[in-house]
């Protein structure tokens, strides 16, 4: 094989630039730095042979005083001085060599700390040197053998200076300079194991590696290519860079010389085989990139081989007098030894491929699968004359089907990259027709990143014309989806689908004749810049209109908020508002479906430019905005208000009969800039606009409408118009006519005998109409709590007569109302206003809670659910006064009785937690009917919303706390509608008073116990789901509690716990709410209750459980002291059935209670203050579903399987151990080390005894039992070739699970973090419910 030679045997090759003035000056220094060490390496030698000689003088004239008799004394003398002499040069050539070994080592930093070394130590101090040396003698030869590795992983020299210092070791020593390239690899890996030049050279890597991985010394899983911080940070990049580096460094020297990739290519191999994983990912890495190099090599040398050619040619077709033959001769030379190192580096770019990748890509570890697939894309993009084939772009199509979502990842970012090159497309027609339809599938995948990609190489092929109309409408539904990342591709693919060049045209076609039929000549006749503009301006309105009609076609049953959110980055057609106003206000043949949907679709784009986060479940945290970011958003505001302010009365105007149509325009003047009206001189524009708002509230009857028109004049009302004394008025003058018109129809609705339906209507739109208005404006003085009391009474005394529709619209405009004036209080000047303002409206809070309560007793659920809701408010508005400095408002707050409270409880549970769908067992084949799904859904959030009242009445104090213990009960039951709601009221309960918190869920418990006891007549079955379940319900409880339980409030939270249920549980039947407890009368009436109880013993600190004198076991003893019903010779009585509940409670505590339950505490407590996190409030918990259907809510515990662990294992281990324990005498410390000296003699006697029966049972076991507690290490990839083929026979690419077509519900944490721990924790009573 030819060798490189020389720069002037290569004759014009520039690839090899001549050194700059900045490698001598380096040089230069480094000559200094070395003669300078040299210098002073002399005068320490000469010093030390002048202190040799020295003391050798005097060992000789003490020889000769001493030898006066002795003849041979002196010859003996002058042996033992030549003796020492040679000892003396041995090791001053010792010294040497080890300091040429320094030098060597250190060679790759004396460029850099050369000249800082020279101008810190001075010359002149040689004594300084000489204490120095022998600590740097001695810390080269510990880091002689990973020199590379901490110069590597410093990361702070230039790796160009660190590869030319191992090149120029290799010079010199090639098996020392391997040795310390391999090491370097070894070390990098993780390994702690020493590389010597015999293994090397040796080439006996089995063996080798055998040794190596014995003594690997893997502490932990974790190695440098994937350790975490500071210190390991960039060494993957830097130990790749370095890589890159040497080869390029070698690319004219070392990489032919048949010595260097000889040794290193097989040793990286050999690594990618091993059973450890840090090998395994660190070789394949490092050949992975040694082949990206060779690459970037043999593309130089193929620019070598062209240039040559091209000389060559140049040379044959000069003239025969100027045509020399040596020249020719030279150059085919120079062609041939190009063309030999070519094949050179792409055998061994084969072989890498053969040995590392076609091995590696299946690897069990998903990470070195997506590096061998991310190379494989590198190499294709870079040498695609050779890997740019069908037989090496199958192994991207195989890593489409993985397991992992990473790796299909990578995969699909791999043919991106290259779709996007045109000039790959003919190479990839194949692969594309095999597996487009897979691509086209993965757009649906599990994983949410996965399928943003997938779209995104669907664009690619959308523009290549090879998706027909069943991908791409496969693709394009997605723009409704809820991801946020896959929806945004979608809305890319979505444009370039619906504005091709062909579609553009072809329509602008049809547009074309249609206009020159209905156009004059003169306006034929227009061209140039303007007329081009005016083309531009005319095709916007046209993409508008395409949009509209894709959002009517699909009928995804989805809001256009989510259409808008997902093309709004992608075309910036939808700032252009002219263009919406044209197409609306103008005839352009819109129907009435699309003018509706490009209204729509106008008032979204409106909220998203003025600073909107987009729908829910895609809206992200609203950034920290830049300078830059405000004044855009001033600039757009102000864009958009001087636009609409225009012409939102003309637009109000024409579509004023729809009422969709104005509930959407009537968003847009809250985006406006009001000042705008007073500078840009639109006083009129204003005035009409207060016009339309006044003649649309009384032309429609919709509470829609009625709101919005609401919301609009109280934002035009807020100070920052200026123009708002004419807005007061207009205001005032349509609060008047409101009243009046009120006043009027209720004066004709009493006094009718008859009462038609036309005068019930009336009333109840002018109801509705006050109802929806005084939210934001004010109507007291008009006084029309009298007139709306008394139609309240008369709902009331006979509801069917009035109606359901005309009695909810009338507790709501009551209740609207009352809640206004209470707002109202605080801003009140005068005292006797105040008082006597505190008076009258406590005696109509006071008339309207009882006529709530009648109704919520004897009236239809419709007006059941509208009245507890509507009441909770006013109360809840009330009660928040009471709080307030001034003493006078606490008097506002109602009386309210018991069994008001009561009655509201029992609707509570009725009517929400036990609601039971009676239209899902009717219409049962409707299931996909979206009409009955939207149904459902907006049932359940008209029950939340009702549970989430109830819950803020116990909480914010306004009904008794004991009222709230049934909504806990059902924690688990009712938990797919309700856990978030209830995790949250029981976190606010806590908040406000842990002790009070605490009672209740005893009390909760001991209902549901009773409520057991009840159903079974008092004969427990501790095999039943729903003891389980009460079971299950206490853990739960105990868990969420709070993670520390050494807080002060955690700890007295469990504290009170078991206190009450020790006094529920030890109390008599006469005391007990139910007396089935138990039909023993010798027995308390409640002692199954400790079964429960046991379930909260693991959360119990130590001090707290059984040390006294303030322990739980103290406490419980005392109160069987103290109870009649407990025998005294209870010892005795122990193993009797009927005290087994007592004896495991007890056992319990006395042996630290159950350990299992305990040791899966911290995770799912952990998690135990992320709800209220979640859920700012009720109302946000209650409204988390609204936009959900029913079908696409149950998200929590999907796909998992509940444990059937039980702390009751824990409770029958411990009572077993603390079966001799005495319970009302505790035993003295001499009868406790007699009782352990018991069991340890018969622990050793059964022991003996069993002996022989256990070796016996052995043998037919394993030979080496050992082996399965040994620890091996798993094997985590083939170490041969015929493994590695039956691992890829066997294995199926398996193709991940589809995720719907529909919305994504909410996160799966979501659930977890309600129910407070993970699902995996909870028993099998409860796998029904938890299963989606």
């Amino acid at each position: 094989m030819p060798v490189r030679g020389s720069k002037a045997a290569r004759g014009t090759s520039k690839a090899t630039p001549a050194p700059g003035r900045g490698s001598q000056r380096l040089r230069k220094k480094e000559e200094e730095e070395s003669r300078r060490r040299a210098e002073e390496e002399e005068k320490a030698r000469q010093q030390e042979e002048e202190e040799d000689s020295g003391s050798d003088d005097d060992d000789s004239s003490k020889a000769n005083k001493s030898a006066d008799d002795d003849s041979g004394s002196d010859e003996e003398a002058v042996d033992s001085s030549d003796a020492s002499e040679e000892e003396d040069e041995e090791e001053e050539e010792e010294e040497e060599d080890e300091e040429e070994e320094d030098s060597d080592d250190d060679r790759a930093l004396s460029r850099v700390v050369g000249p800082v070394r020279a101008a810190v130590s001075p010359r002149n101090a040689p004594s300084v040197t000489k204490k120095k040396t022998p600590v740097k003698k001695k810390a080269s030869k510990e880091d002689d053998s990973d020199d590379l590795f901490s110069l590597v992983k410093g990361g702070r020299y230039a790796f160009k200076m660190i590869a030319d210092d191992w090149i120029n070791d290799y010079k010199k020593e090639k098996g020392g300079a391997m040795t310390r390239l391999i090491q370097f690899i070894i070390t990098s890996s993780g390994c702690k194991a020493s590389v010597t030049q015999e293994m090397v050279v040796s080439r006996n890597y089995d063996g080798t590696f055998k040794k190596l991985t014995q003594d690997f010394g893997e502490e932990s899983a974790e190695y440098p290519l994937i350790m975490s911080g500071p210190a390991w940070k960039k060494f993957k990049t830097n130990f790749v860079d370095f890589l890159d580096y040497l080869i390029l460094q070698c690319q004219h020297t070392l990489l032919y010389d048949g010595f260097f990739l000889d040794h290193l290519l097989p040793w990286l191999m050999t690594m990618t085989t091993s059973q450890v994983q840090a090998f395994r990912h660190t070789s394949t890495l490092a050949a992975l990139k040694l082949c990206s190099s060779f690459i970037t090599v043999a593309q130089n040398v193929q620019k070598e081989v062209d240039n040559s050619q091209r000389l060559i040619d140049v040379e044959r077709q000069k003239a025969g007098n100027r045509r020399t033959a040596e020249r020719i001769e030279t150059l085919e030379g120079q062609l041939d030894e190009r063309k030999d190192e070519l094949s050179e580096l792409e055998e061994h770019m084969q072989k890498i491929f053969s040995g590392v990748f076609v091995m590696r890509y299946r690897d069990a570890k998903p990470d070195i699968r997506s590096l061998c697939i991310q190379a494989m894309g590198e190499w294709m993009v870079t040498y695609s004359s050779t890997f740019l084939a069908d037989m090496y772009l199958k192994y991207i199509g195989w890593m489409l089907y993985d397991q992992v979502s990473d790796v299909r990842t990578m995969a699909l970012v791999v043919l991106e990259r290259l779709y996007k090159n045109e000039e790959f497309h003919d190479n990839l027609y194949l692969f594309t027709q095999k597996f487009k339809n897979r691509i086209v599938e993965m757009v649906m995948d599990v994983d949410e990143a996965t399928g943003s990609h997938a779209v995104r190489v669907a664009c690619v092929l959308l523009k290549m014309d090879v998706l027909d109309g069943d991908n791409c409408e496969q693709i394009y539904q997605l723009v409704f989806v809820r991801p946020r990342a896959l929806a945004h591709a979608a809305g890319a693919f979505l444009m370039k689908f619906l504005f091709n060049e062909e579609r553009m045209a072809k329509r602008q076609k049809e547009e074309e004749a249609a206009s020159q039929k209905k156009s004059s000549p003169k306006k034929r006749g227009r061209g140039g810049a303007g007329g081009a503009k005016k083309a531009a301006l005319e095709e916007i309105p046209f993409k508008l209109k395409e949009l509209a009609k894709f959002f009517i076609e699909c009928q995804a049953g989805s809001t256009v908020e989510y259409y808008i959110d997902s093309i709004w980055l992608h075309m910036e057609e939808l700032k252009t508002w002219e263009a919406f106003t044209s197409l609306l206000l103008e005839d352009n043949g819109l129907s009435t479906e699309e003018e509706s949907c490009v209204i729509d679709m106008m008032s979204t784009c409106v909220k998203r430019a003025v600073g909107g986060t987009g729908p829910p479940f895609r809206a992200h945290k609203k950034p920290i905005l830049s300078k830059r970011e405000k004044l855009s958003l001033e600039e757009q505001k102000s864009e958009i208000s001087s636009h609409f302010m225009s012409c939102m009365p003309a637009l109000l105007r024409k579509f004023d009969t729809d009422a969709e149509m104005v509930v959407d325009l009537l968003t847009i003047p809250r985006s406006f800039d009001l000042q705008l009206y007073s500078e840009l001189r639109l006083q009129k524009q204003l005035s009409d606009l207060l016009s339309a708002i006044h003649r649309i509230t009384f032309k429609h009857s919709s509470s829609d409408v009625f709101q919005e028109c609401a919301r609009t004049l109280d934002y035009l009302q807020s100070g920052d118009n200026p123009l708002q004394s004419s807005v007061d008025v207009a205001v005032e003058s349509l609060v008047d006519a409101i009243a009046a018109e009120m006043k009027e129809a209720h004066t004709k609705y009493m006094k009718s005998k008859s009462r038609s339906e036309k005068e019930t209507f009336t009333l109840t739109v002018h109801l509705r109409r006050v109802a929806c208005l005084s939210r934001f404006l004010d109507l007291s003085k008009w006084e029309v709590f009298t007139e709306l009391q008394a139609l309240l009474g008369l709902g009331c005394e006979d509801p069917d007569a009035m109606g359901d529709e005309l009695l909810v619209e009338c507790v709501s405009c009551l209740g609207t109302g009352l809640m206004r004036l209470v707002s109202l209080i605080p801003s009140q000047e005068s005292a006797s206003d105040l008082k006597s303002t505190v008076r009258m409206l406590r005696s109509h809070l006071q008339e309207f809670v009882s006529r709530c309560d009648e109704l919520i007793s004897f009236s239809s659920l419709v007006i059941q659910t509208h009245a507890f809701t509507m009441v909770s408010d006013v109360l809840i508005a009330s009660h928040a006064l009471k709080f307030n400095k001034d003493s006078q408002f606490a008097a506002l707050v109602p009386d309210l009785e018991n069994a008001f409270q009561e009655r509201c409880k029992e609707f509570i549970i009725a009517n929400v937690l036990l609601f039971k769908d009676t239209e899902t067992e009717m219409d049962e084949d409707d299931e996909e009917d979206m009409e009955l799904q939207e149904r459902r859904s907006q049932a359940l959030v008209e029950r939340r919303c009702v549970l989430a009242s109830f819950c803020k009445l116990v909480v914010f104090d306004v009904f008794q706390l004991r009222v709230g213990a049934p909504v806990m009960c059902y924690y688990i039951r009712a938990f797919h509608d309700y856990g978030d709601i209830i995790k949250l009221f029981l976190a606010k309960l806590r908040e406000a008073n842990h002790i009070d918190c605490a009672k209740t869920m005893v009390l909760s418990l001991q209902l549901l116990f009773e409520e057991i006891c009840y159903a079974s007549s008092g004969a427990v079955d501790r095999q039943s789901k729903d003891w389980t379940a009460v079971k299950e319900l206490a853990k739960r409880f105990a868990l969420s509690i709070g993670v520390d339980a050494s807080k002060t409030t955690v700890r007295e939270m469990i504290i009170t716990m078991h206190r009450e249920g020790v006094v529920y549980g030890l109390s008599s039947r006469s005391n007990s709410t139910v007396s089935h407890a138990n039909p023993d009368t010798s027995l308390p009436g409640n002692v199954d209750f400790f079964d429960i109880l046991a379930e909260l013993v693991f959360r119990l600190l130590p001090t707290d459980r059984n040390k006294p004198p303030s322990s739980i076991l103290n406490f419980l003893d005392e109160r069987m002291r103290e109870s009649d019903q407990i025998p005294k010779d209870i010892i005795s009585q122990l193993r009797q059935n009927k005290w087994q509940s007592l004896y495991r409670y007890r056992s319990a505590l006395s042996s630290g209670g159950a350990s299992k339950p305990a040791a899966t505490a911290a995770a799912p407590a952990s998690q135990a203050g992320q709800a209220s996190a979640v859920l700012d409030d009720f109302d946000d918990a209650a409204s988390d579903v609204s936009d959900l259907p029913p079908a696409k809510r149950r998200a929590g515990a999907r796909g998992r399987k509940p444990s059937t662990s039980r702390a009751a294992g824990g409770l029958a281990a411990a009572s077993k151990k603390a079966a001799d324990n005495v319970w009302l005498k505790r035993p003295s410390e001499a009868e406790v080390r007699q009782q352990k000296l018991e069991k340890a003699r018969s622990a050793a006697a059964r022991a003996r005894s069993g002996q022989g029966r256990a070796t016996a049972a052995a043998g037919g076991r394993s030979k080496r039992p050992e082996a399965a507690s040994r620890g091996k290490r798993p094997r985590s990839a083939s170490s041969s070739d015929e493994e590695l083929d039956d691992v890829e026979a066997s294995r199926t690419f398996q193709r991940p699970a589809r995720a719907r077509k529909v919305a994504k519900p909410l996160p799966d944490n979501l659930f977890d973090e309600a129910m407070g721990g993970d699902a995996s924790e909870d028993s099998d009573s409860l796998d029904l419910l938890l299963r989606s």
